[in-house]
């Protein structure tokens, strides 16, 4: 019984696509993150 549902699991997850739309949207927001890092940086010592 197990294997089966560990089988179908898998091939879930193998199959669907909005793994990879979670992957590029964690990318984007990674790279946002980094972007207004690298702003908050330049701006920061403005303010202090």
């Amino acid at each position: 019984m197990s294997r089966i549902h560990r089988r179908k699991k898998y091939k879930i997850v193998k199959r669907n696509p909005s793994s990879d739309l979670i992957r590029k949207i964690l990318l984007t927001l990674l790279a946002l993150l980094l972007f207004g890092g690298a702003i908050l940086m330049a701006i920061l010592p403005a303010f202090l």
